[in-house]
């Protein structure tokens, strides 16, 4: 599977930079990658800038999972059709970045 996004890792930027409009960064490297907040100062910039730097970690993590379920379900001998019902979320999330 290919996946479209900047490698990461990524971080909340930490140097006190701000977008216009007081939006954080989330940064891969020295690049802004995404802006947090911008729009709406009354979201919860800080929060919502770290659900997105840790998008990458996620999305190996979720991978890594939906492949030992599949590796476990198959060792307990379950059908194709059940293994596909049990991993169909998480291959929904991980086809959400890899198509």
């Amino acid at each position: 599977m290919h996946t479209h996004h900047t490698p990461g890792p990524w971080a909340v930027d930490t140097t006190g930079y701000r977008t216009t409009g007081n939006g954080l960064c989330v940064m891969a490297g020295r690049e802004c990658i995404a802006v947090a907040g911008e729009s709406n100062p009354d979201q919860p910039q800080f929060a919502n800038a770290k659900l997105i730097a840790a998008a990458p970690l996620l999305l190996e993590a979720l991978k890594d999972a939906e492949q030992r379920m599949r590796s476990q379900l198959s060792l307990l001998k379950c059908d194709d059709e059940f293994i596909a019902h049990e991993t169909a979320m998480a291959r929904a999330a991980i086809a959400a970045d890899t198509n």
